[in-house]
């Protein structure tokens, strides 16, 4: 890609441009092209070369929500802390169908992005540690945050606590006896782990989340029991 084809006027679509992880998009490019780019779409767009005068210049243009879920910006605390008014701390759900061969159990499971806005408390590009979790205990999400995000090792030793209530993630209808019955499916933080590609199981913290998986869900789900092989393997 380069300026002189996308100069070329009346050809493209600049929200499938906007999109497009195969440009780099950097500063100079989106200056130039400033006018004509879906800046909601653009931000979301993990291929861009992310910069706080990229960010600054163009301030109040990007969608914020968009931001906040995409995973390549450059997190850290001071950056986090920059912003700290402008980021969506927690998601909100989108309502979807679900497929007739699956329960909402294993729709959440394979499709949890599609289910959810995006947020920090879900951002798989952000590392919570301590420092974090002291300063914004109030504003995160644990339960989504144990699906989609990583945790040093001292944050998750230190508030393994807030991991162990469950949320109801949805039921299935069945009969019994002739009468039609409901069963309400729950699943805690610590189930979400075994889901999280981002959680990584290391010699410093598979026995705690051994003993603390077991605590909140009284055995091993099948999830987590693949998790378990593939670290002993």
């Amino acid at each position: 890609w380069s300026t002189e084809i996308l100069d070329i006027p009346e050809v493209w679509n600049w929200e499938e441009l906007s999109r497009n992880e195969f440009i780099e998009w950097d500063y100079k490019l989106i200056k130039r092209y400033e006018e004509k780019l879906n800046f909601k779409l653009l931000s979301r767009n993990v291929k861009c070369k992310w910069t706080i005068e990229l960010i600054n210049d163009f301030l109040q243009k990007w969608d914020w929500e968009n931001l906040s879920g995409n995973p390549s910006l450059p997190w850290d605390e001071n950056f986090i802390t920059m912003y700290e008014e402008k980021w969506t701390w927690v998601h909100k759900y989108q309502k979807s169908s679900f497929e007739n061969d699956r329960t909402e159990l294993e729709h959440l499971a394979y499709n949890y992005h599609k289910l959810f806005t995006p947020s920090l408390s879900s951002n798989s590009g952000i590392t919570w540690t301590i420092s974090l979790l002291k300063k914004y205990f109030n504003k995160i999400d644990f339960w989504h945050a144990s699906r989609n995000c990583k945790f040093s090792d001292n944050a998750l030793f230190n508030y393994f606590d807030v991991f162990t209530p469950s949320k109801r993630i949805g039921g299935h209808g069945f009969r019994k006896s002739g009468d039609r019955e409901y069963l309400r499916i729950y699943r805690t933080a610590w189930e979400n782990f075994a889901l999280n590609e981002n959680f990584i199981l290391s010699i410093n913290n598979v026995r705690f989340c051994y003993i603390n998986f077991c605590i909140a869900h009284g055995d091993f789900s099948d999830d987590m029991k693949r998790k378990m092989n593939d670290f002993f393997k």
